[in-house]
């Protein structure tokens, strides 16, 4: 919800650009692990399979916020705030997987 509510500040010229880019993988972080635990009962290997596929989703959003902020659209902090939430859910996401 962050990145959707910070993303409304971006240039409008952006919407299907960047801002729609950076909306869609933040959405594939969640929907990602919703859908792998939907799995999980039928196999603990499918479900790490899909929290891979949110971890590529975390990397995604934490490159298209540097690059918001890099070509001005995003102030710094944007960034900074990106990054710190990328290591917790990176590491949310890499404790889950160890234990399956």
């Amino acid at each position: 919800m962050e990145i959707y509510a910070q993303t409304n500040a971006m240039p409008q010229s952006e919407i299907h650009g960047l801002t729609g880019q950076l909306r869609r993988a933040a959405v594939s972080v969640t929907s990602n692990i919703a859908e792998g635990y939907s799995k999980k009962e039928n196999s603990s290997a499918e479900y790490k399979r899909f929290l891979f596929i949110a971890l590529g989703s975390v990397n995604e959003v934490k490159s298209l916020s540097d690059i918001c902020t890099d070509v001005g659209y995003m102030p710094k902090e944007f960034k900074a705030d990106t990054n710190i939430r990328y290591e917790e859910i990176k590491k949310m996401l890499y404790g889950i997987t160890n234990k399956l």
